[in-house]
Formats: C-alpha cells, sequence, structure tokens
C-alpha cells in the first residue's frame, strides 16, 4: 500500500517530487506567450481580468525551474465546472474551467 502524502516526511516528499533548477532561458518569455494566447482561446467564454506569468522564470537572468507558471485572474465570480486532467507527455497538471 502506497502511503498518503500527507503522512510522508519531508526527505521523502524531496525524492518523490525532486526540484531541479537550471540556468535562465530565454525561450521562456515565448513559451509563456504561446499559453496567454491558448489560455485566452480556451478561456473565451469566462471573464478573464488577467493573465499573468508569475514565479521564477518570470525574472530574467535568475536559475529556476523548468516550468513555467501562469496565473489566471477571473473578473468576477464564474459558475461553471473546474476539469482537472494530467498530460501524459509532460506528466503536468492541467486546469480548465467550463462555464455551465
Amino acid at each position: 500500500m502506497e502511503k498518503e502524502l500527507s503522512k510522508m516526511t519531508l526527505e521523502e516528499l524531496w525524492e518523490l517530487f525532486p526540484t531541479f533548477l537550471v540556468e535562465h532561458k530565454d525561450a521562456w518569455d515565448s513559451r509563456y506567450d504561446e499559453m496567454e494566447a491558448r489560455l485566452r482561446h480556451v478561456l473565451s467564454e469566462c471573464p478573464v481580468k488577467v493573465i499573468s506569468h508569475v514565479g521564477s522564470t518570470a525574472i530574467p537572468g535568475i536559475w529556476a525551474k523548468d516550468i513555467v507558471d501562469i496565473l489566471v485572474e477571473i473578473a468576477r465570480l464564474f459558475r461553471g465546472v473546474m476539469t482537472v486532467g494530467r498530460s501524459p507527455a509532460t506528466r503536468r497538471v492541467i486546469c480548465l474551467l467550463q462555464q455551465l
């Protein structure tokens, strides 16, 4: 039986979810621009206030995890369904909102 995450020690969590930092990549900005355009299209029915490039990859010149983090702010309460999936190619979590 696998151990629940909440019962794991920090050492076990670090082993399960290792963190690797890499030198700054100029490609992070263009990767963000591509994802922002996709999000604006996918969320066109959602009252998006702003989409922001956040996290360490948004800071030029520093080492960071090679993952571009994006924050989507919704302008008002949104009645909808959130679908969470995992990309098989990247093993990253993807969250989408669907209006009711």
